[in-house]
């Protein structure tokens, strides 16, 4: 049985500490000879070119719970930043206001109709009205990196979707 913890927010876990800390490690890690390709990013998209921010993103939060000795919500790295953000949605995470995301949290852009525009990033820091630092991959004109000098306002009207991974407690499913 798995049971759900989601810490009140004076008292974060050390799993959203450990989430930043395994991200920057690959501050500057990014393409080599072209858009979506080389060493780093190939090895995260399985071998195929394509976006890669929810596939390193999510890669990120399955080795910060992995260090931590906890269940990881997601099952293996996921390629597409809808599909990474619903995983952590189904397996009990929560949606947050953008003022209310802090370092740790989950990033999703999208539109105010639902339609996805498709980027995927780790809050870094937070100043707590919704404007945030963000850790993210495959960000701007190719050679992209992963970065950590980008501030983004959540609040913005190309709206974003803002959720706190899980901490799950108990016996993995089998």
């Amino acid at each position: 049985m798995i049971r759900i913890v989601h810490p009140a927010d004076d008292s974060p876990h050390p799993l959203y500490a450990k989430i930043v800390e395994v991200a920057r490690r690959d501050l500057g890690q990014g393409e080599i000879g072209g858009n979506n390709a080389g060493p780093f990013v190939e090895p995260l998209m399985r071998g195929k070119r394509g976006p890669w921010c929810a596939a390193w993103g999510s890669q990120k939060l399955i080795e910060a719970y992995k260090e931590l000795g906890l269940i990881s919500p997601l099952p293996h790295r996921i390629t597409g930043a809808k599909r990474a953000i619903r995983a952590v949605l189904r397996a009990g995470g929560i949606k947050l206001e953008p003022e209310d995301a802090r370092a740790g949290d989950i990033f999703c852009l999208h539109s105010k109709r639902g339609r996805w525009k498709g980027h995927f990033g780790l809050v870094e820091d937070s100043d707590g009205t919704g404007i945030v630092q963000t850790l993210e991959g495959n960000v701007g004109r190719a050679p992209a990196v992963v970065r950590d000098d980008l501030f983004r306002d959540l609040t913005d009207p190309i709206t974003y979707l803002v959720v706190r991974p899980p901490i799950l407690i108990g016996a993995p499913r089998s």
